[in-house]
């Protein structure tokens, strides 16, 4: 029988703390609301014996910590407008050891194989704001900014160290031509450290008429890809996952439109809904084409979904019904090489409550 063969555990011994803090302060509607977030967790794996006589075992030790602070402040006054700014700092450290373990003396020693020793850290800096009137005219606005700065560090990040900085100001106005009718269109410019943002609208429009709600809107998207999918290396026993410094950012056009009846005295509800969203350069996680052991990010050309869902409800009795269906359509273009028709799913729901 091995030495201390039992000392190897599937299930890898954790340790973890939690803490939590959170302080509200209210008065004359200002409210302050600051709170404070840490966790840290110890996983140990103790390995087996090795070869040939039994005296010496890897052991790797896992050590995280993650701690989230912030402050939301926001503030009404007496016209109804309203101010509110968000700011939050998110830092997350991950230390990987592994000691050859000398099962005679017990004497732990650090290991000098490659990848065995690791530090890898992000941290995260947010901040948001808005400006938001709620008056009772005809027209009401939005105004805010948004800051995102990012930055990791670490041997398993390309070149050691990265940052990406994004920057937004974006506004949007609603206008009530008359009470049964809603446009609010917006726009919002931003700016990336490593990519060229370009101007992002949206249009949302809101009809009520009796017990018939209408909705239809469009959005332009942008995502640049984060750091992860960038610089990011796994590469261990169990993995192979590399970034892709040469990804391009994706941009998307979203529509989406909404039928709905409500009848409060029969206590029935239908919605029906569409929707078509044409995405350029989906970032997926896929088979490098440069080596089949190795997974990296890949742009997709074209991905396209369509679909539409209707869902009812009613009460009878002391019966609540709750059912619906779905019809969603996948389509990409990879490399050039068009699938030109859309591959459908089906999809099913019903609930009963009593």
């Amino acid at each position: 029988r091995l030495a201390d063969s039992l000392r190897f555990k599937q299930w890898k011994p954790k340790e973890q703390y939690f803490a939590k803090t959170q302080f509200i302060y209210s008065h004359n509607r200002l409210n302050i609301k600051p709170y404070f977030q840490y966790f840290n967790e110890k996983i140990t794996n103790r390995g087996y014996p090795r070869q040939p006589y039994n005296e010496t075992a890897f052991d790797d030790y896992y050590n995280t910590w993650r701690s989230n602070s912030g402050i939301d402040v926001s503030k009404q006054f007496e016209n109804k407008s309203n101010l509110r700014i968000i700011t939050a700092y998110n830092n997350f450290k991950r230390i990987k050891n592994t000691f050859v373990k000398d099962l005679t003396t017990l004497n732990n020693t650090l290991s000098n194989t490659p990848g065995s020793q690791d530090t890898t850290l992000f941290n995260l800096f947010i901040s948001r704001g808005s400006w938001n009137t709620s008056n009772k005219t005809t027209l009401n606005y939005q105004l805010g900014y948004e800051i995102n700065i990012e930055s990791t560090y670490g041997k398993r990040i390309e070149g050691g160290s990265q940052e990406q900085t994004d920057l937004a100001l974006f506004g949007s106005f609603e206008w009530n031509p008359f009470s049964e009718f809603i446009i609010k269109p917006a726009l919002r410019y931003s700016y990336n450290s490593n990519y060229e943002a370009p101007l992002i609208p949206s249009f949302n429009a809101k009809f009520h008429k009796k017990n018939f709600t209408y909705r239809v809107s469009y959005a332009r998207g942008f995502r640049a890809p984060s750091l992860k999918e960038l610089h990011f290396e796994f590469i261990d026993i169990n993995h192979n996952i590399v970034g892709n410094q040469n990804l391009i950012a994706e941009q998307s056009n979203n529509y989406n439109f909404d039928i709905t009846y409500s009848n409060k005295k029969s206590k029935f509800n239908i919605d029906f809904s569409g929707f078509f969203n044409d995405i350029d350069n989906l970032i997926t996680l896929a088979i490098s084409p440069l080596n089949p052991q190795q997974y990296t990010y890949v742009n997709i050309g074209e991905f396209k979904t369509i679909g539409s869902q209707i869902n009812s409800s009613f009460k009878l009795s002391d019966f609540a019904f709750d059912i619906g269906t779905s019809y969603t359509g996948r389509s990409n273009n990879i490399n050039n090489d068009t699938i030109p028709l859309f591959t459908f799913s089906p999809e099913f729901k019903a609930n009963v409550i009593y």
